[in-house]
């Protein structure tokens, strides 16, 4: 691993994937931060601490939050009421769910995952536009905040400039991740 690259490598094929981190400096801490963490006796090894999502399972959450083309007045509404804790809050309502259904409470919510130390989550499909990054689980949110926007109807621009009023404390990385979730729909 270099400082800016994930290599994961089949052990049976020797193949190698390389996959770039959407933000080098806290994903490559966390990555470090869990291989000396103590999971409870546990080895990190044994810890599922990279989360493959699919073009199927990005369905399923979008469908689950009712994610769909909408008129100018309701998708302004939906995004501004349902953004901040509610079902486009997907860091929370829907990668926490994943987190905890195969690694129950082996990361502190207020200890670890805010200040990007759990796990990461690297999309994967049909398009190719994204299947080589690697985001820390709020940035994975971010994408698919970015996605969701894209298809409720908003603009690229109006996506970003949002994201900025909407939460000042986003990082060009937070912004980076938004973006392309945005391009990512363009492109399915």
């Amino acid at each position: 691993m270099s400082p800016d690259r994930l290599v994961i490598e089949n052990p049976t094929t020797g193949l190698k994937k390389i996959f770039e981190f959407n933000d080098s400096l806290t994903d490559v801490t966390a990555l470090n931060y869990n291989m000396k963490k103590n999971f409870g006796g546990r080895s990190f090894n044994e810890i599922k601490f990279i989360y493959f999502t699919d073009d199927s399972k990005v369905e399923s959450m979008m469908t689950e939050s009712g994610i769909h083309k909408k008129n100018w007045i309701s998708r302004n509404y939906y995004a501004a009421t349902e953004s901040n804790g509610g079902r486009m809050d997907f860091s929370d309502y829907h990668l926490s769910v994943e987190i905890h259904t195969h690694e129950p409470y082996t990361w502190g919510i207020q200890t670890e995952l805010f200040k990007d130390k759990g796990p990461l989550f690297i999309f994967i499909g049909n398009t190719v536009l994204d299947s080589n990054n690697v985001y820390n689980t709020f940035d994975a949110g971010n994408f698919l905040w970015g996605y969701a926007m894209s298809r409720l109807g908003f603009s690229l621009e109006s996506t970003t400039s949002g994201a900025m009023n909407f939460n000042s404390n986003d990082t060009e990385a937070d912004i980076y991740a938004i973006i392309k979730g945005v391009i990512y729909e363009k492109h399915k």
